[in-house]
């Protein structure tokens, strides 16, 4: 039996979004572009086990009241319109990015980056609630 996701809930958690948002300003994502929200909703998802990318762009446009097919139009615009991101993705992962690197390795690598540092942030979490008792 399959565990369903509740996207919805995984969109809108403050830590998730913190995080998400974080891995996409350190990305190189410039921030004044809609597309950087719908990447870094990408990274949660994709984070979260959600990998079909057909998926991913209907979930985010059902959660931001968009067609999917605007989802992926501002998800383009805004890698192509991030010069720093392709450089960043390559010395955060180590993976070669450039002009020819789809926006399907993008979010992939965005969710990889956001697993981690989301890891981190509970971990940071979790130490300094002990710390305080």
């Amino acid at each position: 039996m399959d565990r369903k996701i509740d996207y919805m809930r995984l969109l809108n958690d403050p830590l998730n979004r913190t995080v998400a948002e974080r891995t996409a300003l350190k990305s190189g994502i410039r921030a004044d572009l809609k597309g950087y929200r719908y990447l870094a909703s990408a990274a949660i998802l994709y984070g979260n086990n959600i990998l079909g990318f057909n998926d991913i762009y209907r979930k985010l446009g059902a959660f931001h009241n968009i067609k999917p097919a605007s989802v992926m139009r501002e998800v383009t615009y805004a890698i192509n319109g991030s010069p720093d991101l392709m450089p960043q993705l390559t010395e955060m992962t180590g993976k070669k990015f450039n002009a020819d690197s789809t926006n399907c390795e993008v979010i992939e690598y965005l969710g990889l980056l956001y697993t981690a540092l989301r890891k981190d942030a509970v971990l940071e979490g979790a130490q300094a609630t002990q710390y305080a008792t």
